[in-house]
């Protein structure tokens, strides 16, 4: 994947590198699925396991996020649940989500 996407690395951990990437250009160079400035596309993160373009020890973040640190955490435990316990996507989805929602009423 080009260098280009990527705007900096924003954690690490669990060797795992966070990347905030550039939303619109992921959507409109790569995968129209990722969001874009004017709202279209699904997607605001994501990892190798979902993602095949995205290096397997990385995450992306967008930089359109309004909850990063909310979207880490859903990337990372989705991510998770794929690699180490081979759930599949909508298993590994539903608990991140379950566990995102959580994270945010805690308001951390």
């Amino acid at each position: 994947m080009p260098e280009e996407y990527k705007i900096k690395k924003i954690f690490e951990f669990d060797e795992i590198d966070f990347w905030l990437v550039s939303g619109n250009k992921v959507h409109s160079v790569f995968d129209h699925n990722w969001k874009n400035d004017v709202g279209e596309g699904e997607f605001i993160g994501g990892h190798h396991f979902v993602f095949k373009y995205i290096p397997e020890n990385e995450v992306w973040i967008s930089d359109l996020d309004r909850e990063i640190y909310s979207t880490m955490t859903h990337e990372y435990i989705e991510r998770l649940l794929m690699k180490e316990h081979k759930f599949n996507y909508a298993e590994a989805h539903n608990i991140a989500l379950k566990i995102e929602d959580m994270h945010k009423k805690l308001g951390t």
